[in-house]
């Protein structure tokens, strides 16, 4: 079993990420971190030190830049979004289309977007992230991801999407 997590550069919360993991006790467990995204060598090796530093060297996977999530997003137990950019909301509304539950922080516009429990699990703080990994490794997320999947179907496809926007438009435009 594994978790997933998106970066892009060294201010975007992966030590966050990895300090998470490594308090959840998930790796002794058997659990693997795989985080994916472009860096300096520099930051990836401050990654490096850090995992090191904690113990889970061996269960924290750096796989570099994606131009495809969708294999690693299909195949993951739980995306883990820890960063508290607006921008991300599309990425965990990728995340949930290929059946993938969402663990994220609880800001902006990502605790607007989904239901807490349902969709996805959300937290505040450090302490907030370790539990919610914890509580994902312990239940059985098949219900929620049947929930995630359908959810995204039902709200963001193109189809059910578009229809909306349309009678939006055509409500605006009697007015």
């Amino acid at each position: 079993m594994s978790f997933f997590c998106c970066y892009t550069h060294c201010t975007k919360g992966t030590d966050m990420a990895i300090r998470t993991f490594s308090l959840s006790g998930l790796a002794k467990e058997g659990y693997k971190f795989i985080l994916a995204g472009k860096v300096t060598n520099n930051c990836r090796k401050c990654y490096d030190r850090l995992a090191h530093g904690l113990g889970v060297q061996g269960s924290v996977e750096f796989v570099g830049f994606c131009h495809d999530v969708k294999p690693w997003m299909e195949r993951e137990q739980l995306f883990l979004c820890v960063l508290k950019a607006k921008d991300w909301d599309t990425l965990q509304l990728e995340s949930m289309f290929y059946g993938c539950p969402v663990i994220a922080c609880k800001s902006g516009g990502t605790k607007e977007l989904l239901k807490d429990g349902k969709t996805r699990l959300l937290f505040t703080d450090e302490n907030g992230c370790v539990k919610a990994m914890q509580v994902a490794a312990k239940t059985d997320m098949q219900t929620m991801i049947l929930t995630v999947q359908k959810y995204a179907v039902d709200n963001f496809s193109e189809e059910k999407y578009g229809v909306h926007i349309i009678n939006l438009y055509k409500e605006i435009l009697k007015h």
